[in-house]
């Protein structure tokens, strides 16, 4: 796994598929924590080796 900063705004980041809310820090430390929600469906394929791979990502159709 790489790790890089976050962007100033994670939302960026995580697009049209997540909802993102600051959360207040309790311990009052300088981190800034978010809660994250996703909401979206995929088509991947399986690989051999228990491996898959994404092949399309699409977000949920809201149900009325």
């Amino acid at each position: 796994m790489n790790c890089r900063p976050c962007p100033a705004r994670p939302s960026a980041s995580l697009g049209k598929y997540a909802k993102v809310e600051k959360e207040k820090s309790y311990d009052g430390s300088d981190v800034d924590i978010y809660r994250v929600s996703f909401e979206a469906e995929g088509e991947c394929e399986l690989l051999p080796g228990d491996k898959s791979r994404v092949i399309s990502t699409h977000p949920v159709k809201n149900k009325k």
